[in-house]
């Protein structure tokens, strides 16, 4: 008997995580899957006949863009005992069903965590020694547990497999799978919490002055365009530990500051319908203003809404565009306030 060419290809697809992420790394995944296979019109007669077995496998797809891939699957569907007519005789093989797919991907999404996906496409299907090519669809949903992880649950039929054994058979596979993204990166690079200081104001060359209180233009710089993938669960308002503490140098500002205003704006990326993504941007920038005014902030000086996929920073075709269109941002108005001169007097200046 031939060796079972899946098997060889799932060994292969298993190697190449070893340099997925150098070869377009950025929206390449791999997973494995479990479930049950069952098969229709694979035997002459129901006595002594196992036509379902439990059945795994391996997949290695691409992300084209957020709503298209192509997907490449291995998977063993079971040893199955078969009986069938041969010249007027009731015969049996018991073999090793698999089946290779290779098969385009097209998916919705639904929220920020759950997308929905159908895949059509063509099958190579091997029993011992005897082989097809078959049609094939999927279809399925994908649950993003992390940045790298996601599980899926799927429902996948292969079409007329006919071989001396079988005719026309059907095979239907229920699956539930984890896949590994290698382009995405689950650790968030650090926000800094404190804010580099201001060179001092001029001041007249007849005396040396002492340093005036700095300025706090720099939240602007900072703050102004807050991007960091970890300030928010996904789906979800609920600031992050790391999102409070890059938070920090902003409230310390408003603090020392308390005539300057802030303002609040969130945005998403275009994951959803524009009505779901504009009240979760709003509940973002809501949470970053509950979590200043829970730490001695006036509200009054807070104002707060959400765009929801308006005004993108980044390509919502790829996942860390949008995962950069997943922000906060925080801009701090032009405002005065006093400093001390040189020789002891108040002046009004602006920041």
């Amino acid at each position: 008997m031939k060796k079972n060419i899946a098997l060889t290809l799932i060994a292969g697809m298993a190697s190449s995580g070893l340099f997925a992420q150098n070869v377009f790394a950025d929206n390449l995944y791999m997973g494995a899957r479990a479930g049950q296979s069952f098969s229709n019109d694979a035997c002459s007669t129901n006595h002594n006949c196992n036509d379902d077995d439990p059945a795994a496998g391996l997949f290695l797809g691409y992300d084209v863009n957020q709503y298209m891939g192509v997907e490449l699957g291995a998977d063993w569907l079971g040893k199955y005992d078969l009986n069938y007519m041969d010249n007027g005789t009731l015969s049996r093989s018991e073999h090793n069903l698999s089946a290779i797919t290779l098969a385009p991907k097209f998916s919705y999404p639904m929220s920020e965590k759950v997308d929905v996906y159908a895949k059509v496409g063509a099958a190579y299907m091997q029993y011992g020694d005897d082989s097809d090519y078959v049609p094939t669809g999927t279809v399925g949903a994908e649950y993003h547990i992390s940045k790298k992880w996601d599980a899926r649950l799927a429902y996948q039929r292969y079409e007329g497999m006919s071989d001396h054994v079988m005719h026309d058979m059907d095979t239907d596979l229920v699956t539930v799978g984890l896949s590994y993204n290698f382009g995405q990166d689950d650790n968030a690079a650090p926000m800094p919490t404190k804010a580099t200081e201001p060179a001092p104001a001029l001041q007249p060359k007849a005396e040396p002055a002492p340093k005036p209180q700095p300025k706090p233009k720099w939240v602007m710089k900072q703050h102004n365009d807050v991007t960091d993938k970890s300030f928010f669960e996904l789906d979800s308002a609920k600031l992050t530990d790391s999102g409070k503490e890059a938070l920090a140098p902003l409230l310390a500002t408003l603090k020392e500051y308390p005539k300057a205003n802030a303002n609040i704006v969130g945005y998403t990326d275009t994951t959803g319908t524009k009505a779901y993504n504009k009240q979760l941007s709003k509940k973002r920038a809501q949470s970053v203003a509950d979590y200043l005014v829970e730490n001695g902030i006036d509200k009054n000086k807070l104002t707060v809404d959400g765009k929801g996929e308006a005004d993108p920073i980044a390509s919502n075709a790829t996942r860390q565009g949008r995962e950069q269109n997943r922000r906060v941002e925080v801009t701090i108005p032009e405002f005065e306030y006093k400093v001390k001169t040189f020789n002891g007097e108040e002046t009004t200046t602006k920041a």
